[in-house]
């Protein structure tokens, strides 16, 4: 009878194995997508596109920054986007904490911690161009929609960079 049930027993642990494995590269295949998203950012920051950055995030978006809870619609990314763009330039962008990226079990949900030092040059007055680095630290949340990743919620803080 022992021998009967062995068999059996032996094909549920390979299917429960199996199973686990394929949950693993699944997991790893989104945070791969996530960490791509990351890229995205950086690239669009880098190169001035607004919509190429408005694409990665969706229109219900949730930002807390500055003390407040903000809900900008896309219309109003790409406005302020613009403007930045207008006053100046992102010159670098070095990830000082890779991304630390969390898939909700059911693979609907993520998030992402992340911390880079940015130089921006803008335009302060008489044509005078300014450098200013600072360090952003920030959580962002993702959710599935449709099959894509889309940015829904975002905090983040800011420090002046150390002078080296």
């Amino acid at each position: 009878m022992t021998k009967n049930l062995l068999l059996p027993i032996s094909m549920c642990l390979l299917f429960l194995f199996l199973a686990g494995c394929q949950q693993q590269a699944s997991i790893e295949k989104e945070k791969q997508a996530i960490s791509q998203l990351f890229e995205d950012n950086v690239h669009g920051l880098l190169n001035r596109d607004v919509e190429g950055l408005i694409s990665l995030v969706a229109d219900d978006r949730v930002v807390v920054e500055d003390g407040q809870i903000l809900q900008p619609t896309h219309e109003e990314t790409r406005k302020e986007l613009q403007t930045q763009f207008k006053i100046g330039k992102y010159k670098s962008l070095t990830v000082l904490t890779p991304p630390i990226i969390h898939i909700s079990s059911d693979g609907k949900t993520a998030w992402c911690a992340s911390q880079a030092k940015l130089k921006f040059a803008g335009n302060v007055s008489d044509g005078q161009t300014e450098e200013v680095e600072f360090i952003d630290a920030a959580l962002t949340v993702f959710e599935k929609r449709n099959g894509r990743w889309v940015e829904v919620a975002n905090a983040e803080t800011l420090a002046p960079a150390e002078e080296e």
